[in-house]
C-alpha cells in the first residue's frame, strides 16, 4: 500500500511539532534548572542568617544582658539576705 501524499505531509507535520516539543522541553528543563539553583541558593542564605540569628541569641548581647541581670538580681537577693539576718 503506498503513502499518499496526505499521509507523508500528516507525517512531516507531526515530526516537526514533535522536534518544536522536544525543543520546549529542553528549555523547559533548563528554566527549571536555574530557578532550582536559585532556590537551593537562597534557601542556604536563609539557612545561614537562621544560624548566625540563633548563635546571637545564644552567645550574643541578649545572653550577656540577660546573664547581667541575672546576676544583678543575685547580688540584691545576696544583699537582702544580710540585711534580714
Amino acid at each position: 500500500m503506498a503513502k499518499t501524499p496526505c499521509t507523508v505531509d500528516l507525517i512531516s507535520a507531526q515530526k516537526k511539532e514533535l522536534k518544536a516539543t522536544e525543543e520546549k522541553l529542553h528549555h523547559a528543563r533548563l528554566d527549571l534548572a536555574v530557578a532550582l539553583s536559585t532556590i537551593s541558593e537562597t534557601q542556604g542564605e536563609a539557612f545561614e542568617l537562621a544560624i548566625k540569628a540563633l548563635e546571637g541569641v545564644k552567645y550574643g548581647s541578649a545572653a550577656r544582658s540577660t546573664s547581667a541581670e541575672a546576676g544583678y538580681f543575685v547580688t540584691v537577693a545576696e544583699g537582702l539576705d544580710e540585711k534580714l539576718k
